[in-house]
């Protein structure tokens, strides 16, 4: 596991005798994600209920499904959301798409578009998205496709 300044000051926030809340979580979470320590985040995610208390509430599954999705762990944040309680909330289903266009990862983010249009039908963002992840690869059609719909709805 790597040791840099992001560990020594998560460790130092989670053992300062202070008890961490979702707050404090969010931070670590965030420090995690932002400096590519996905073990130490995922660790640290694990931890909040069983050494801490804490219930993860939707604003640390959106970090650690962020900082899984950033890395490529789509394996990882599909097992956590089919346990995750907030199934349903546009946030994270756009997290998981912005992540699929970084990696390629076309049948994550057509379900995460579905999921979205379900949601959120008004918004534009998974057209916008899905039809990125679309033009990043070289599926023209598909693109167009995606704009030529929504432009009908």
């Amino acid at each position: 596991m790597e040791r840099d300044d992001t560990w020594i000051c998560s460790e130092d926030i989670i053992a300062s005798g202070v008890k961490p809340d979702g707050i404090t979580f969010i931070a670590v979470l965030t420090a995690c994600n932002h400096s590519g320590l996905v073990d130490l985040g995922f660790q640290i995610f694990n931890s909040m209920q069983s050494e801490h208390g804490v219930d993860p509430a939707l604003d640390q599954y959106t970090c650690i499904i962020d900082c899984l999705g950033r890395a490529g762990h789509f394996q990882d944040v599909e097992l956590l959301m089919e346990k995750m309680p907030y199934k349903d909330d546009p946030v994270v289903w756009e997290v998981v798409l912005s992540c699929c266009i970084v990696h390629g990862n076309v049948s994550l983010a057509e379900r995460a578009a579905v999921e979205l249009f379900r949601l959120d039908p008004e918004s534009s963002t998974p057209y916008v998205l899905l039809a990125n992840i679309y033009s990043s690869l070289g599926r023209w059609n598909d693109a167009r496709a995606i704009r030529v719909w929504r432009a009908d709805e």
